[in-house]
């Protein structure tokens, strides 16, 4: 009964992430390969609903999108500012820009078995990791000190549901800046 529950919670969980998902905009193009590459490791794990995946692959556009070239930035920016002298400056918090706490960690002297999962993960999901290492460097760190309440790699501790769906909702989220930490 308790295993049921939890499924229709998880179930209840991937509708909320579709209405939701559906007025967010697609993945910032810089990252929509690397996204795209995370998204298909965690997909050959899961089993989403025809709706789900499709608003997954909408969610991550097209990969082969290439950002605008600098000249054509250059362009633009002189073509505005030629239009209103006025110059309006915006902080842009980039994904790559994250200061999480600082706070000492003390790592476990023994291999023990959340270690053991964080290696299973690691094995079974290299670009998922390889991908929070790069980007998302404190969420990476708190979870590879033991933790297990961050998002997206820690959905993959556990053991009922599919935990690589929601890992792989999860990681839109947080790419496209919908939750922070």
């Amino acid at each position: 009964m308790l295993r049921e529950s939890m499924r229709q919670s998880e179930e209840a969980e991937r509708h909320l992430w579709f209405a939701r998902s559906l007025g967010v905009e697609p993945v910032p193009i810089e990252l929509r390969k690397a996204v795209n590459t995370v998204i298909e490791e965690l997909f050959k794990h899961a089993s989403p609903t025809n709706i789900i995946a499709q608003e997954v692959i909408r969610r991550i556009g097209d990969p082969d999108e290439q950002p605008e070239s600098v000249v054509e930035r250059m362009d633009i920016s002189f073509e505005q500012s030629q239009r209103a002298p006025m110059i309006v400056s915006r902080s842009v918090r980039s994904p790559s820009m994250d200061f999480g706490d600082f706070s000492e960690r003390e790592r476990p002297s023994k291999l023990d078995r959340t270690q053991a999962d964080r290696a299973e993960i690691t094995g079974k999901y290299p670009e998922l990791v390889r991908f929070m290492r790069q980007e998302y460097r404190s969420l990476y760190e708190r979870w590879d000190s033991g933790r297990k309440d961050v998002r997206v790699l820690g959905r993959l501790h556990q053991k009922s549901g599919q935990p690589a769906l929601m890992a792989g909702l999860e990681l839109l989220d947080l790419v496209a800046g919908f939750w922070r930490h």
